[in-house]
């Protein structure tokens, strides 16, 4: 799968750059130097399955340190015997 650039601003500078430099965009030696110049500068790659899993980590570990699950509210009433759907 393609990596995606994490910078998007400078990734978006570095393919003007290009554009202005290279006579055909894209090209392999134009998309090649948008690679080797967008590092150059700082900038990084992200791999997106990688980045999801971060996400999803991260996601399930403020839910640990929560101590409930977000749905667990919802469960309480029910078991309580509160309806959802009712105004208060």
């Amino acid at each position: 799968m393609a990596e995606t650039p994490s910078n998007q601003k400078l990734y978006a500078m570095v393919v003007m750059q290009a554009k202005a430099k290279y006579r055909v965009y894209p090209s392999p030696g134009a998309s090649h130097w948008v690679h080797k110049r967008y590092l150059e500068l700082g900038g990084k790659f992200i791999d997106p399955v990688v980045e999801n899993e971060r996400k999803r980590v991260i996601r399930h570990m403020i839910e640990a340190r929560e101590g409930h699950h977000p749905d667990e509210k919802d469960r309480d009433l029910k078991h309580r015997g509160h309806r959802l759907d009712k105004k208060h």
